[in-house]
């Protein structure tokens, strides 16, 4: 073999290195154990000003899933709304505002949500179990 033939392949062998590390895995993100298929119980209040506020409970199912970055995971419920949270390697799911939570195993999650202004405003509270 040539020396400049040992060079472009190295050369080669390298690049290959290089695009390979820089995909984008999760293969030992935290993340990992406590996504999947959840079935939810969600208390859901809603108020406005100079309205009767409208409370309800319901089951649903949805999932958990890889957030907008690395930290984060997307809890959504099927037909319904989706939240944003961080996800803590502890299983707490980070404060966004006064909404928060936790898992507190794998397989069970817990947590609040809140929005609204002065005229009124929405809050749920969700439990989930793995299906």
């Amino acid at each position: 073999m040539t020396t400049h033939l040992r060079y472009y392949i190295l050369l080669m062998a390298c690049l290959c290195c290089l695009v390979m590390a820089g995909c984008k895995k999760h293969p030992q993100d935290y993340r990992n154990k406590f996504l999947g298929d959840f079935s939810f119980s969600v208390h859901f209040h809603r108020w406005q000003m100079q309205t009767e506020p409208f409370d309800t409970a319901y089951n649903s199912t949805g999932t958990v899933g890889y957030g907008k970055d690395d930290h984060s995971v997307t809890i959504a419920l099927t037909g319904g709304p989706s939240f944003d949270f961080t996800l803590l390697e502890d299983g707490s799911l980070g404060p966004v505002g006064f909404n928060t939570g936790k898992f507190e195993s794998v397989n069970h999650v817990s947590f609040v949500w809140s929005s609204g202004g002065l005229g009124g405003g929405v809050n749920y509270g969700i439990t989930g179990s793995r299906r």
